[in-house]
């Protein structure tokens, strides 16, 4: 068979994926001893006999991977476990093409290699959730397959993409998969993760693509959680972790896309009821349970969320004035006004956190705060890079981004990771309407740093950069006038165009 050809289980001889130090967390939340959890915290829903490899003498106890990572999934076992709400294939091999240990190499490539720099600022337990789907699913593990695959093939070869190839194998799994686009009712939650990962594929690939049509399967499912509950608030408070964890990342992929397609947020109302500032629903509260809070998975403060969602309706309501010709501007002040109040950077910016991820999340929230500020006003002014609030909003962020401590650069840390690969929407905004040179340098040699990993859209960014910086500079040469004095900077109409999503 054809993937037989490609003997995954080899890695380390072959160097064929990247060395594990690099891609792993140094101490996994499923580590004997950790502080975050352990191998015990995570039980199979497998009801039949496991595999002698998962039993108590087994060196899976002090394993750094879940009992998933030891577990062979059997050919046989067809069987449904049906309760009163889901049903749910059991261990099915999810595509005929694919032998039984071909699946065991891409679930466990996925796993050492991938869900560690999928969700980079995410709460350790997300993994746990993310296995539970990848056993009991088959959907789930498909496109977890896919995503394993889409990050092996572009570290072997990083110019080339794959989801949108001719490779028989990968069309192959799209197709096994398409079954979800479309569907609105009898959803479930592991659904919404398949489509989820999907978007992940995407994003590996370089961030082009039918993105936005895996990511509305996911919108189905949380339209269709948000309908069974009396209010968007309310079902995220009583959802259990797995659906919160697919709510939260649906609605931050919907926010960050309306920056590409110039089109309202499908859960703008639901952001309003959750986390608009002057509003019952969702706080940045000390007592707010982690379930709650955007910081995890996405490392951005619920109230910034909503002021990105709200800049990108103000985008669309300003374009809908202009075209009818009854644009007030004094009206469009007042209602960037409402939004620039909760985005103000703070006095004084306080110590870093201690700890990685917690360190990540706080560097990530504030450039987003200052990025979203950023979008604001250059939805108020234009795309006028002269203007004098648009230079302080770049300047800003580009504060923001210099708290990333020196070191994280210097020995490839987690922290300058996750930060720059979380925030690439506040690096793009800010290189488009960055005007001075030191400014585009600084972004340009970080986001250069990135893009040798091979996989995710840091270099899709940074090319789209390149393209608008140059044509501004032929611009201002022709006609001798300084970098200040060019046009509006087209980046929304290039964002649109390469159709990449900015997460």
């Amino acid at each position: 068979m054809r993937d037989m050809d490609w003997p995954l289980t080899t890695y380390n001889q072959s160097g064929l994926y990247p060395p594990l130090s690099t891609t792993i967390r140094s101490v996994s939340p499923y580590a004997s001893g950790s502080s975050q959890g352990s191998v015990n915290d995570f039980t199979p829903y497998h009801q039949g006999p496991i595999n002698s490899s998962t039993s108590l003498a087994s060196p899976a106890i002090t394993s750094s991977y879940s009992l998933l990572y030891h577990y062979e999934f059997p050919l046989e076992d067809y069987g449904t476990l049906e309760d009163s709400e889901q049903s749910y294939e059991m261990f099915k091999i999810p595509t005929d093409f694919l032998p039984r240990s071909r699946v065991n190499d891409l679930v466990e490539h996925y796993m050492k290699n991938v869900i560690d720099i999928q969700y980079l600022l995410a709460d350790y337990q997300i993994a746990g959730i993310i296995f539970e789907s990848v056993e009991r699913h088959r959907h789930s593990r498909n496109a977890v397959m896919l995503l394993a695959s889409v990050h092996a093939k572009r570290f072997r070869h990083p110019t080339q993409p794959v989801l949108e190839s001719n490779d028989p194998d990968t069309q192959e799994r799209l197709s096994a998969l398409g079954m979800l686009l479309g569907r609105h009712d009898s959803l479930i939650t592991e659904d919404a993760m398949a489509a989820l990962h999907m978007v992940s594929s995407i994003l590996f690939d370089g961030g082009q693509g039918g993105w936005k049509d895996w990511l509305q399967v996911a919108n189905n499912y949380v339209d269709n959680l948000f309908a069974m509950s009396l209010s968007p608030a309310n079902a995220l408070l009583d959802s259990n972790a797995k659906d919160a964890f697919v709510v939260k990342t649906a609605i931050w992929f919907d926010v960050l896309a309306s920056v590409t397609t110039h089109k309202r947020p499908h859960f703008l109302e639901a952001i309003r009821a959750m986390f608009d500032p002057n509003r019952s629903g969702i706080f940045d509260t000390a007592g707010t349970p982690p379930q709650y809070s955007m910081m995890s998975p996405m490392g951005c403060e619920n109230h910034v969320v909503w002021a990105l969602a709200e800049t990108s309706e103000l985008s669309c309501w300003k374009q809908d004035q202009i075209c009818a010709g009854s644009l007030s501007v004094p009206d469009l002040v007042i209602k960037a006004s409402y939004i620039d109040a909760y985005l103000a950077p703070p006095a004084i910016y306080p110590e870093l956190p201690q700890g990685d991820r917690e360190c990540s999340r706080h560097l990530a929230s504030e450039i987003f705060r200052a990025s979203a500020r950023l979008y604001l006003r250059s939805v108020v002014s234009g795309d006028h890079p002269a203007v004098w609030d648009i230079r302080e909003s770049v300047k800003d962020t580009l504060h923001c981004i210099g708290r990333i401590p020196v070191d994280a650069f210097s020995d490839r840390s987690t922290i300058a990771r996750s930060v720059v690969r979380s925030t690439v929407f506040s690096f793009f905004i800010c290189g488009a309407l960055a005007t001075e040179e030191s400014q585009r340098d600084t972004i340009r040699k970080i986001l250069e740093r990135e893009k040798g990993e091979s996989v995710g859209n840091c270099s899709s960014i940074h090319s789209l950069l390149d393209a608008l910086w140059q044509e501004r500079s032929q611009y201002t040469v022709r006609r001798g006038l300084p970098p200040v004095s060019s046009p509006p900077v087209e980046w929304r109409k290039k964002l649109k165009k390469s159709r990449i999503l900015l997460v």
